[in-house]
This record gives C-alpha cells, sequence and structure tokens, in this order.
C-alpha cells in the first residue's frame, strides 16, 4: 500500500510553469488578436457577465457565456452592483499601476478603456473573453489583497538552493478557472513572509491527501524550485517540481 508521504511525492509535476515566463498577467492568457468589431447587448456586459458568474457559482452549469439569452432573461439588481464595484476597483487599480510606472499591459489598457467607454451594451470580440473573466478576476484579486498584506512583495533578490527543504506556513486557497480548466492555487508564507504558490491542476486524485496536509498544519516542509515571479505590484515564489519533506 502507498504511504502518504509517498503519495504527496507523486504530486511534485503539478503545476510546472513555461521557464520563460517569469511576470505574470493574468489577463493576458486570453488575450488574442481578435475582431474589433462592436458587438451591442441588450444590458450592461459587465453585469450580464456577473450574473453568469453568479449562476455558475450557485449550482447552475460550470459555463454561461454572458451573451446567452437565458443569461439575459435572469439578470437582477445586485448584477448590476456587482459590476460597478468590478469597475471602481479595476480603475483605480490599473490607475494605481499607471501613476506608479507599473507596467500596464495591451490588455489592461482595453479594460480601462472599457470600463470608461460610454455605452456599456457595446464589446467587440477581442475583449469578450476579458469581460467573461471579470467577475472570476475580482474575486481572487480581493482575496489577493488580503494576503499580500500578511507578506513582504518588494523585489525578491534571490531564491532558496534547488531542493533546499523550506518552512512554510499555509494561508489561502484560490480557485482559478477557466471554460477548459481549473486550478488550485495554495499560497503559503516562508519565515521571513514571502508568498509562496504551488498549483494543483483539476482534478488530481492524491490531492485530498494534500489537501488535508493543508488545512492541519501550521507548516509545511517543501523542497522543490522556487522562482521568483512577479505579478502586477507584488512579487512571490512559484513552487514547481516539489515534494513534501519529512
Amino acid at each position: 500500500m502507498i504511504s502518504i508521504d509517498d503519495a504527496l511525492n507523486q504530486m511534485t509535476a503539478c503545476g510546472v510553469p513555461n521557464p520563460g515566463r517569469s511576470r505574470m498577467d493574468p489577463f493576458e492568457n486570453i488575450y488574442r488578436d481578435r475582431s474589433n468589431d462592436p458587438i451591442t447587448l441588450k444590458d450592461d456586459a459587465l453585469a450580464l457577465s456577473c450574473c453568469a458568474w453568479r449562476l455558475r457559482t450557485t449550482g447552475g452549469p460550470e459555463y454561461w457565456t454572458f451573451q446567452s439569452e437565458d443569461v439575459l432573461k435572469a439578470i437582477i439588481h445586485d448584477d448590476h452592483v456587482h459590476a460597478q464595484e468590478i469597475r471602481n476597483y479595476y480603475g483605480k487599480k490599473i490607475l494605481w499601476l499607471q501613476l506608479n510606472n507599473n507596467r500596464v499591459s495591451p490588455f489592461r489598457t482595453d479594460l480601462m478603456s472599457y470600463i470608461h467607454q460610454a455605452d456599456p451594451n457595446i464589446v467587440t470580440d477581442k475583449i469578450s473573453g476579458m469581460i467573461h473573466k471579470m467577475p472570476d478576476f475580482f474575486q481572487e484579486d480581493k482575496i489577493l489583497d488580503r494576503i499580500k498584506q500578511l507578506a513582504d512583495t518588494t523585489p525578491i533578490q534571490d531564491s532558496p538552493p534547488l531542493n533546499t527543504p523550506v518552512v512554510l506556513s499555509p494561508v489561502e486557497i484560490v480557485l482559478r478557472r477557466s471554460k477548459l480548466s481549473k486550478v488550485n492555487n495554495y499560497w503559503m508564507l516562508t519565515g521571513d513572509k514571502r508568498l509562496c504558490q504551488i498549483e494543483i491542476p483539476q482534478p488530481n486524485p492524491l490531492e485530498p491527501l494534500w489537501l488535508d496536509l493543508y488545512n492541519n498544519s501550521a507548516t509545511i516542509t517543501i523542497s522543490g524550485k522556487f522562482i521568483p515571479t512577479c505579478r502586477e505590484d507584488f512579487n512571490f515564489y512559484r513552487v514547481t517540481n516539489w515534494k513534501v519533506e519529512k
């Protein structure tokens, strides 16, 4: 019979990134060269997206498009309130990045243009994926804002040597989803308050063993490759090829 330690060690391949990609923008992976022809919807596109998100996260089908007639029929006042919260949040966030000379991708520039455009019912095929994902990104970013308050997010100058055991404290689990995939991001802190991220794609039959350890341990000792990564306005380690040390 396989031991718990052996089972956890079989999860080392989870979350292996593209080694050439050290900067992350959660919007970039859905940004494509697509049409800029206007599409006029019957309601606020972002509010429709919030409605689709609400239906999906309250027991509906896993995927709803905000251009669906079913979503249009289901929209309520709270979806418009949610959409305005998202507009306010990202309007301030992107403006802050610009004022502090942080990198702002073309995709975020398009987002800023959409937030401030006169007619919220008009979208393009090019930004439709962004609008669809905004409620998910908003939920994740609000959690990350809380996590970042616990950590040192300044630029990272060095990394632990490869496969050196590092003691980490569990902080929060964030689910990131797309139409085709789901990934659980497990966030942890080093002793010097650096954030670390371990990614586990869904489904993974061994994840319950890791989840039990994560939820019930004050600290977990991990060895692997700690990759300094910058995401917008904060820095952290992506941990790959990892294993749990005894």
